[in-house]
């Protein structure tokens, strides 16, 4: 006796019929990344993008609130590190200082930026029982 079933008919076919795309899941909105002068003046030349980030350190200190003691700290001494190097010929600029520029700009770059969701604040945690609380009678 044969089966009247081959065993092609057991494996699981594939058929384009159904082509639908599976339903896309909800995203939340991402907030808009933040590009700082660094990246965004990235194929200009090196004392223009100092000038740049430097005008951007300058404006962000002015409208920091005076609770971030830390920014404020951490702009300011960026801020007073580039100025010596800015004080020469800026049209000749000496290849140690292009270098000293440089380092500046890589190291000042992320200053200021604010990781959105860090600044919310979590609710706090409820306090656990005390184990030492005498039980009530």
């Amino acid at each position: 006796m044969s089966n009247s079933t081959s065993e092609s008919d057991d494996l699981p076919t594939t058929s384009n019929e159904n082509t639908e795309a599976p339903a896309a899941k909800a995203e939340a909105p991402q907030p808009e990344r933040h590009v700082n002068s660094v990246d965004a003046t990235a194929h200009q030349p090196l004392v223009a993008r100092v000038m740049e980030r430097k005008h951007e350190l300058e404006t962000l200190l002015a409208a920091l609130d005076t609770s971030d003691v830390h920014s404020k700290q951490d702009i300011e001494a960026a801020l007073g590190a580039v100025e010596p190097m800015l004080s020469g010929d800026l049209d000749n600029v000496a290849a140690v200082v292009m270098v000293d520029l440089n380092r500046w700009l890589e190291r000042s770059k992320h200053l200021g930026e604010r990781n959105v969701t860090a600044s919310v604040a979590e609710p706090a945690a409820e306090p656990a029982a005390d184990p030492v609380a005498e039980p009530s009678a």
